[in-house]
């Protein structure tokens, strides 16, 4: 409470001693009974699996557009928007430890050095968006804290990712956000339409009201995110949404490191968690499935 996380102090309170984190040595019973138990470490491997091959059948044929987006489209993010950004951004800390608060407090309290952060990342957010860079140079911060909560029963992995990664992401999608809804109309509603969930659900109800229909069949794909196939993904983005490619190719074609109790678990197909960009990704890449 005198740090201002309110909503943190509220869930702890609401808590009322169940959940809580899971060691990886911990063994979770699987359907609540002692009866094919396994360890904590051994479910997080099966939920973030090893990369896959890409399927011909599921990469768009079209030749990658020869040229980008206008620069021009970038210059948007600036350090004001930066700084703005960070002041709304909340949340814990990844792998360096700095929260939220901590970089609110880097980029808006120390006048002309502040300003030269938010100027610093505003460049490098303008580098990701319009070069393909090598990689191996993002790895720290593309790296992700991983926490395992207890379902009671099960696991549920969270990922924490760095602040500053947040940040970039929201002014990165500041800009490109309408190429992502245009691209993935009214098929993937994640991709940050205006009452996008709204409108899904009346939609489902104005079909089951019809006088044809018999039946509406839900579907839930199991660990959906972590199955995407990340290659193939990659490939059909350049090919549909140029304008968030460069980003997306740049924090993605690189396994992500997620760590845990000491260990590190490597994050190869999908997207990752605490990434704003990963619902952009995951709209996109799916869009074509679901035409089909």
């Amino acid at each position: 409470m005198f740090e201002g996380k309110v909503k943190q102090a509220l869930r702890l309170l609401a808590a009322q001693g169940k959940g809580g984190t899971l060691n990886l040595d911990s063994h979770v019973p699987a359907s609540g009974t002692c009866s094919g138990a396994k360890t904590v470490r051994e479910i997080l491997f099966e939920k973030h699996p090893k990369g896959q091959p890409i399927k011909s059948s599921t990469v768009i044929v079209d030749d990658v557009p020869s040229q980008g987006p206008h620069p021009v489209l970038y210059e948007r993010i600036d350090g004001p928007l930066i700084h703005s950004i960070a002041l709304k951004t909340q949340g814990a800390a990844g792998p360096s430890g700095i929260d939220a608060a901590g970089w609110r407090r880097l980029l808006s309290s120390f006048q002309k050095e502040s300003v030269e952060l938010c100027e610093a990342v505003a460049s490098m957010t303008r580098c990701l968006c319009q070069h393909y860079v090598d990689p191996s140079g993002l790895t720290a911060f593309i790296a992700c804290r991983l926490v395992a909560l207890d379902k009671c029963p099960g696991v549920r992995p969270v990922g924490i990712g760095e602040v500053v990664r947040r940040i970039a992401g929201k002014a990165i999608l500041s800009v490109t956000g309408m190429a992502v809804q245009e691209v993935t109309g009214a098929l993937q509603v994640c991709s940050g339409q205006q009452g996008g969930c709204e409108a899904a659900i009346h939609a489902m109800r104005h079909v089951f009201s019809e006088s044809n229909t018999e039946a509406v069949l839900l579907v839930d794909a199991t660990n959906a995110f972590n199955q995407l196939n990340r290659q193939a993904a990659l490939q059909n983005i350049m090919r549909l949404c140029p304008e968030i490619a460069p980003a997306i190719v740049n924090t993605y074609r690189l396994n992500t490191q997620l760590f845990i109790d000491g260990e590190t678990i490597l994050s190869e197909e999908g997207t990752t968690q605490g990434d704003p960009l990963a619902m952009a990704m995951y709209a996109i890449a799916t869009c074509l499935s679901s035409t089909n």
